[in-house]
């Protein structure tokens, strides 16, 4: 990424005030209008950058300074935006919430810091007027690095847009605030992108999402300022140093070693992943082959370890629990040694066959046989996720069931 790249956050107030319609509104408009784009999600999502990615056709980008240093994370970020036009980051939750409630630690705010990014703060004004100025005057006011450029009022009508607005822009210009009104989303209901207990459908779930994109798409035509959005996103720079990010890769000079073949299970049941984890397994000389838990029957040929991401398994525990082909496969092979990392979740008693009780991974894998005990040490089958908000642990394969 060069200086010609531009680069937005899209910030809220909080979950579910617009921020993911607003990004994929914009993502789709810029799009239509012939640009490059590249996308980013704050924290440890992986619901949203599936959206980005059905957009653009690339994968989403994951900004989190609770596993990047904010050196790693501005060298990945740029690697990310190369050769785009522009770059539009979402954000997480409210814009000053992270790691803790005491502090904003690890929040949107300390991202849009550290790599310098112009914001734009999405307001819900639904059933708000003047209102909305003493909510923005906080938000403002509590920011140290003036980062928030611009704001979008959603969910507010045209008719009380144009008698706000100018009082507004008065309002920012008298209080000495360098923060542009980019416009107002007004609620679009056949545009509503549904959602469930961890967040939004998954992209192939959300009936007509193309017609809904676009909807989206016209409505930021219409109502956004996007000339404006994209002068501040061309305004922001690159933090700190441009070098490339190296990466030990373990390979020697003069010495070629095959790829290791990693089995990635990727369907509707398992879709959770970092980008950066998959292009650092590449990197290190990794093969990455993906494949259905659902609908193949067997690993892929030459498979040398599993990866079995989060996502949602319970939604397809009927589905699973049919494809023994590909049960019985995975269990031959961690019996055999070969090792397995796997995100914990509930399958439901109703597709899994058992009678009272919720199975982990393991059993949907085993079908309630155990493997053979190894020597201590070894790990062959454990938990990994994010430590923020997914509450997991390591588990041996010694000890599958705890």
């Amino acid at each position: 990424m060069n200086n010609t790249t531009g680069r937005i956050l899209i910030a809220g107030t909080a979950s579910g005030c617009g921020k993911t319609s607003v990004v994929c509104a914009l993502l789709r408009a810029f799009q239509k209008r012939g640009l490059s784009l590249a996308a980013c999600k704050c924290g440890p999502d992986y619901i949203d950058p599936l959206f980005h990615e059905r957009i653009l056709g690339i994968p989403s980008e994951n900004l989190d300074l609770f596993f990047h240093t904010p050196k790693v994370q501005r060298r990945l970020f740029q690697k990310h935006g190369e050769g785009k036009d522009l770059v539009v980051a979402e954000g997480v939750m409210g814009y000053y919430d992270g790691l803790r409630c005491s502090d904003p630690e690890g929040s949107t705010s300390e991202i849009a810091a550290a790599l310098n990014l112009p914001v734009v703060l999405v307001l819900p004004c639904r059933g708000m007027g003047h209102s909305v100025l003493p909510l923005l005057k906080g938000y403002l006011d509590y920011e140290r690095t003036r980062q928030v450029r611009a704001v979008v009022f959603n969910g507010m009508t045209g008719r009380t847009y144009g008698q706000l607005a100018p009082e507004a822009e008065a309002w920012l210009a008298k209080e000495g605030y360098d923060v542009r009104l980019a416009g107002y989303f007004p609620i679009l209901p056949k545009a509503a992108l549904p959602g469930r207990h961890l967040g939004l459908l998954l992209p192939g779930e959300v009936e007509s999402l193309e017609k809904k994109l676009d909807l989206l798409a016209d409505q930021a035509e219409q109502t956004l300022d996007l000339d404006l959005l994209y002068r501040i996103a061309k305004e922001g720079t690159d933090a700190g140093d441009r070098e490339d990010l190296l990466m030990e890769t373990g390979k020697s000079a003069g010495t070629v070693r095959p790829p290791v073949r990693i089995a990635a299970a990727k369907d509707e049941a398992f879709c959770f992943y970092y980008k950066d984890n998959l292009e650092l397994l590449r990197e290190l000389g990794c093969e990455i082959l993906y494949f259905s838990p659902i609908h193949d029957m067997a690993l892929p040929d030459g498979t040398e370890g599993i990866l079995l991401s989060g996502g949602y398994p319970e939604l397809y525990a009927e589905e699973l629990a049919k494809n023994k082909g590909i049960r019985q496969d995975i269990f031959k092979s961690l019996a055999a040694g070969m090792s397995c990392r796997v995100r914990r979740v509930s399958l439901s008693e109703r597709g899994a066959g058992s009678r009272g009780r919720k199975l982990l991974p393991y059993d949907w894998i085993s079908g309630g046989e155990r493997l053979p005990d190894r020597e201590p040490g070894k790990i062959r089958l454990c938990d990994v996720g994010s430590k923020i908000g997914s509450c997991v642990s390591e588990t041996r394969g010694d000890d599958p069931g705890t």
